[in-house]
């Protein structure tokens, strides 16, 4: 089953393509999803079909990179590609490469239960 949801997330609708829709992998490991579907077999979710959205395919995710409409019809030709690429690019706040600095360690808590502080900083060196 398909479905689409649009960029901000708020709607979701479900998807009839015409045809089958093809999910191919290139050379540099790229799924992509390629699909036609018209508005008279999507009457709800036609306005949907955009740019950035979002379509699901076997519980995997795409979003549309590419989008045609063809006047024969009133279809819209879809190119997406899997969400993998949005994420590998994504910035994680607060992250610091794995590395804890002085400043996340609890020194005080250590320091009045009696564990001298050259202890702590000796077990964490190795």
């Amino acid at each position: 089953m398909l479905s689409i949801t649009n960029y901000e997330g708020t709607l979701t609708e479900a998807l009839v393509c015409r045809g089958k829709p093809v999910v191919r992998k290139n050379i540099d490991d790229v799924f992509k999803l390629t699909l036609d579907a018209s508005e008279r077999d999507n009457p709800h979710s036609f306005n949907l079909i955009a740019e950035e959205g979002f379509i699901e395919a076997a519980g995997f995710q795409f979003r549309i990179k590419q989008m045609q409409q063809k006047s024969r019809g009133n279809v819209k030709s879809v190119k997406a590609q899997h969400i993998f690429f949005d994420n590998i690019w994504r910035r994680q706040e607060g992250t610091n490469g794995g590395h804890k600095t002085l400043n996340n360690l609890p020194l005080l808590h250590y320091g009045i239960q009696g564990v001298p502080l050259l202890v702590i900083l000796m077990k964490m060196a190795i």
